[in-house]
């Protein structure tokens, strides 16, 4: 457990951490129909919008947004497809936590029931995550957050985003990631349940921890709340605790770390690692297929919808 002394010796600074640092650049809905509509195949403005339905000069911005962080590629000269960098690529990690998140626990099972599909054999796969060292699958419950080489102090820094809400519920938008693309979208709720994991469950040391300002943290937490993700500790002092869908968006958090300290980790190394206690070794997590154990690598899938459903 990261305690609140290593974490808050200033309320001015919070704790260095990859995964603040990641949802500066993906902590975004708009952000996210742009990148999911490409891993479905729709690589240009147009196509892109048909999924996403966003104002245009929102879709203009967040696509100028991902290009300046490195995660799409302008398109070349005379064309107009984007493409996701090796810096996109590498979120295939994330995307598929996503999707296993959003299988398990969305409430909306309005949308298209999207299939997982091995591209080789076309049979339906489930993502399962597990530890590289001992093989065996791992919750939150399984491992501790611990202070890392490049654990530090860091002034918050938010970005200025035009407060345009990205209506989820709009039959128009066709999604891959529902209440999952509101939680990791909406980058307070991310960051609540991240404290909430490395062991804070007090609503001042959250408010420590995250910086946020006292009626967003209040109605974020009501939020997550009415979604099953929080629940308050009965006759605890403005106590919260994680419900087990809550700690189930640990998968998401761990992969965007992940993906977090391998492009925005201080110099002298991640801020926080992850240890399994189950082995006892540094968390590295794979990958593989619920069903055959085979590891799935990036190109190995793809996303099959419903016939009745458009994309």
């Amino acid at each position: 457990m990261l305690t609140k002394k290593v974490i808050n010796q200033d309320f001015k600074l919070v704790r260095t951490c990859s995964i603040w640092r990641a949802l500066d650049d993906v902590g975004d809905v708009p952000c996210l129909l742009i990148l999911q509509s490409i891993w479905m195949g729709q690589t240009h403005f147009n196509e892109i919008n048909k999924i996403a339905h966003l104002p245009k000069a929102v879709l203009s911005d967040r696509l100028q947004k991902l290009r300046n962080a490195g995660i799409l590629t302008r398109p070349s000269k005379g064309g107009s497809a984007y493409r996701l960098t090796p810096k996109g690529l590498d979120l295939f990690s994330v995307v598929l936590m996503l999707l296993r998140w959003e299988r398990r626990w969305s409430r909306d099972r309005t949308g298209p029931q999207v299939t997982l599909l091995h591209r080789s054999t076309g049979q339906a796969i489930t993502p399962q995550p597990i530890c590289a060292h001992c093989r065996s699958p791992f919750s939150a419950k399984e491992v501790d957050w611990q202070p890392g080489p490049g654990i530090g102090l860091m002034r918050p820094v938010y970005a200025r985003r035009r407060q345009r809400k990205a209506k989820l519920e709009d039959d128009n938008v066709t999604l891959l990631f529902t209440e999952s693309a509101e939680i990791l979208g909406e980058r307070w709720s991310a960051l609540i349940i991240r404290s909430m994991l490395t062991g804070l469950d007090l609503f001042d040391q959250i408010l420590d921890d995250t910086a946020i300002a006292i009626n967003v943290l209040s109605t974020r937490l009501k939020r997550l709340q009415k979604i099953g993700i929080v629940s308050p500790v009965p006759e605890g002092a403005s106590a919260y605790k994680l419900t087990e869908k809550g700690e189930d968006f640990f998968t998401v958090l761990a992969m965007l770390q992940i993906w977090g300290d391998a492009y925005y980790a201080s110099p002298e190394g991640a801020p926080v690692q992850f240890i399994h206690r189950t082995c006892g070794h540094d968390l590295s997590p794979t990958i593989v297929a619920e069903e055959s154990g085979e590891t799935i690598e990036l190109g190995d899938t793809w996303i099959s919808f419903p016939p009745d459903s458009e994309q």
